[in-house]
């Protein structure tokens, strides 16, 4: 099954690392002139070390496309680990429907999706 994009909809609430504690200790930073800056360069660190390693360092909402709707495979998701699942298709009427939960379920960030 191939993934053909997985995207961030809704992003961290905080961050992994934060100014206050980290960063200023570390870097000497006084006040907070700096702070919006300092912010930037956490959430990029934190994207880029997800990017590369394929797993999620704190609770986030993805959304991923498929290039098609499997039968009876199951479907790895990276930037685990996953926490619940929701999968909605569009059906052959172009009508959006929610697969129900008892379709399919969820093993070690697969979507296993029952016959």
């Amino acid at each position: 099954m191939n993934i053909k994009r997985s995207i961030v909809t809704v992003g961290p609430a905080v961050e992994p690392v934060f100014v206050e504690d980290i960063a200023k200790v570390h870097l000497k930073v006084d006040g907070t002139a700096d702070d919006y800056l300092l912010n930037i360069w956490i959430q990029a660190a934190r994207e880029m070390v997800e990017e590369r390693t394929g797993r999620s360092l704190i609770t986030q909402t993805r959304q991923i496309e498929l290039d098609y709707f499997p039968q009876c495979y199951s479907i790895e998701l990276l930037y685990g680990p996953v926490q619940s699942v929701v999968i909605t298709y569009y059906d052959s009427n172009n009508t959006l429907q929610t697969l129900s939960s008892t379709e399919y379920y969820l093993h070690d960030d697969k979507i296993v999706v029952k016959n």
